[in-house]
């Protein structure tokens, strides 16, 4: 289990990124991190990364605490917690051959003579549905679905038990998509790894992972299944992002009502149709059961609300 509690970011002693957020990933799962640009979910997946440090909180990883292991036994753990970002492109030198990428986590962590280095990195294209002739190649003479493929083999090296997979396919074509979606489900059957997916897009998150966090403003304002979001979703925001999915809406970013102007209370509630009087002065608590949280005073609108 890779589990993050609690986590607290501010940037700049006023820019409150991520306001205690909690969550977990279980081994051979695919968890989704859903939310608009800013909400704080790359924040979120740096930390627990540890290329970025939180400011309260902490980080676990199968029930042992890394929030503030030094660097030489963080080197360890990045063997075991590996990420894709979004931008393939910047992720990958280049001045470096797709060989030379994958040669890279090989000689920092392996120590892998030239033979044996070889086998590996031939089996990394094969497992990515990549050539070869792949190997000789420089990021420019790929296309985005082929860059994607490098950077997942990349991670892949070193034969991590999680990754974060940081918007994994938003920057591809729709066409290019799925087979970069089916790639990763196989390699999770293939290698039992779990995955924490995440997304501004609601339909591909619900189609790639049984449970889902939604995000706002630096909170999980709700936790469920993917399965029960058409009957059980609750909370305004992700109601709305569930009903743009259901009009072929599914990005965040086309429905989005973010506004981070809200100097106290809920954080939606400057928008919120079904707000009531304390949800301009508290912020709700994250509560519920195992399979279904949420963080609303007035969920399904029944209290007095004013447009």
């Amino acid at each position: 289990m890779l589990q993050a509690n609690n986590i607290k970011k501010t940037f700049n002693k006023k820019i409150k990124a991520l306001r205690g957020v909690s969550v977990e990933v279980g081994g051979q799962a695919s968890v989704g991190l859903v939310g608009e640009s800013g909400c704080g979910k790359s924040t979120l997946a740096k930390i627990i990364c540890r290329l970025e440090d939180a400011d309260a909180g902490s980080l676990l990883l199968d029930g042992v605490d890394y929030t503030g292991v030094n660097q030489r036994k963080m080197r360890g753990l990045r063997q075991r917690i590996q990420i894709i970002f979004q931008d393939n492109s910047g992720s990958l030198d280049p001045r470096r051959t797709v060989y030379q990428s994958l040669e890279e986590p090989l000689d920092n962590y392996k120590k892998l003579d030239g033979a044996a280095k070889r086998e590996v990195i031939e089996g990394l294209l094969e497992q990515v549905a990549l050539g070869r002739e792949e190997a000789g190649k420089y990021p420019h003479q790929l296309s985005g679905g082929q860059r994607q493929r490098v950077v997942i083999a990349r991670a892949l090296a070193l034969e991590p038990q999680y990754i974060i997979c940081d918007e994994p396919v938003s920057s591809l074509d729709a066409e290019v998509q799925q087979p970069i979606l089916e790639l990763l489900s196989q390699l999770q059957r293939e290698r039992g790894i779990g995955y924490l997916f995440i997304s501004h897009d609601i339909g591909v998150t619900m189609e790639f992972c049984r449970k889902i966090y939604v995000m706002y403003a630096g909170l999980v304002v709700e936790e469920l299944f993917s399965d029960d979001i058409a009957r059980r979703a609750a909370h305004p925001y992700t109601r709305l992002l569930f009903s743009s999915a259901l009009e072929n809406h599914c990005d965040c970013e086309a429905v989005s009502l973010f506004s981070g102007n809200a100097k106290a209370g809920c954080p939606y509630h400057v928008q919120c149709p079904h707000r009531i009087a304390i949800c301009e002065t508290q912020i709700p608590d994250l509560a519920g059961d195992e399979n279904h949280k949420i963080a609303c005073f007035n969920p399904a609108g029944e209290g007095h609300f004013h447009a």
